[in-house]
């Protein structure tokens, strides 16, 4: 436990860094204290979106909350894990991926964009972590136990709103398309930064669930025509 603590620490949104956060990187202690982090990610990244949304127009609250995002999710050098910097094709690919993202955001109901944020940040962390056994970079192999274990810390949220207020299968579904790109992008080549696969997965959430929103509203509204003719 006092390892897991000291990883979240390392690999938190935060400066902080102690001396003894230079102990040697443990591969199932590091992915379950990233996974860990980037649920309290989300709720960050979903509670600066309901505050903007206030005073602000929604989608200038929903750029506000993924540049926030972003920027918490961006690994820091001094956290020790050994990333490839990123390239043009990477940084181009972050930017037109976060644009994509705020247009299928911007898409959807306002009271559940604070639900899909959290979802999809939580979950494309953790399903891109547990789909490959080398998701990071010269770090050993990580054992099939903390892969679960990331799986479950990511499906919380999706188990809590997939629940409450009512059901909401598209989640999983969406969740099911990220964690397959999760398991294809490879640790190598222009998705190389653990922010661009991340940021891929997230993508993906939020698309299947526009679309997934989009074909459940008009099949309501076909049988509703069909009900009234």
């Amino acid at each position: 436990m006092k390892k897991l603590f000291a990883a979240f620490l390392r690999h938190g949104p935060w400066p902080l860094r102690i001396r003894a956060l230079k102990e040697p990187e443990n591969a199932a202690t590091t992915i379950t204290a990233i996974s860990l982090v980037g649920l309290l990610i989300g709720v960050q990244t979903a509670a600066i979106f309901l505050l903007t949304s206030m005073l602000l127009p929604m989608r200038i609250a929903l750029l506000i909350s993924l540049c926030a995002g972003l920027a918490a999710n961006m690994p820091r050098p001094a956290a020790g894990l050994t990333q490839p910097a990123l390239s043009g094709k990477s940084a181009l690919a972050l930017g037109l991926l976060m644009l994509i993202k705020l247009e299928a955001l911007s898409e959807i109901e306002h009271e559940w964009s604070a639900i899909i944020l959290i979802c999809s940040t939580v979950w494309a962390r953790c399903a891109s972590l547990a789909a490959r056994s080398d998701p990071i970079t010269n770090l050993a192999t990580a054992p099939m136990g903390s892969r679960l274990i990331c799986l479950l810390i990511g499906t919380a949220p999706m188990i809590f709103f997939g629940v409450w207020p009512e059901p909401a299968w598209g989640l999983w579904v969406a969740g099911l398309a990220a964690l397959l790109v999760g398991r294809l992008l490879r640790p190598s080549g222009w998705a190389a930064p653990l922010i661009v696969r991340w940021v891929a997965a997230e993508t993906v959430y939020c698309l299947s669930v526009v679309l997934l929103m989009s074909a459940a509203a008009l099949a309501e509204f076909t049988d509703s025509e069909a009900a009234d003719s």
